[in-house]
């Protein structure tokens, strides 16, 4: 499932959109269950609401355990699902919870100056000639890692990241104004 997740996460990506997704327990079949993909928090899906100690406490406690310099939460319930868009220190976040506080996952666009080391170093490592084009932080409750669209004179290469290992996922080539392909 969280392969399936990633490949959603990559195409939002590109898009600049945050991903409502809900995907099946059964291995091969990811479903994106959304009414649509969010780009403000004036499109998120579903019915907006409060998440307070008194609505719904297990949930506000954990959020705030998780994300305590969270400003601004916009909280929406679609399907016995919560998300939650927010800011705090290092960017936007939208996140996905259950009634009980359990975290689905939590992606939030970054620059490279916010990158871990470790990550950097493996980005340097793989793909020494390339510049980040476009980054993402995805946390899943077992882990954090980061989608990477690198960019060079030729094109593109989208990788995910965790720790020191990089998976290169696509490369995409320029093409320039004259529909030639860059060298």
């Amino acid at each position: 499932r969280v392969l399936y997740s990633f490949v959603i996460m990559f195409c939002c990506l590109f898009t600049g959109a945050s991903p409502l997704v809900a995907y099946s327990a059964r291995p091969g079949k990811c479903v994106i269950s959304a009414v649509e993909l969010l780009h403000s928090t004036n499109h998120i899906a579903g019915d907006p609401l409060q998440v307070t100690e008194t609505t719904y406490p297990k949930l506000a406690k954990r959020f705030s355990a998780l994300f305590p310099e969270a400003k601004e939460p916009k909280w929406r319930l679609y399907k016995g699902v919560f998300f939650v868009r927010f800011s705090q220190p290092n960017g936007v976040t939208d996140a996905v919870f259950t009634v009980t506080g359990k975290l689905k996952y939590a992606i939030t666009e970054l620059d490279e100056t916010q990158l871990p080391v470790t990550v950097k170093e493996a980005l340097h490592n793989h793909y020494p000639l390339h510049k980040v084009f476009h980054l993402r932080e995805i946390q899943i409750p077992v882990n954090t890692q980061y989608m990477v669209v690198l960019h060079d004179a030729a094109g593109y290469v989208t990788v995910q990241v965790s720790d020191d290992e990089v998976r290169e996922l696509q490369r995409l080539e320029k093409i320039n104004p004259c529909g030639q392909v860059n060298q």
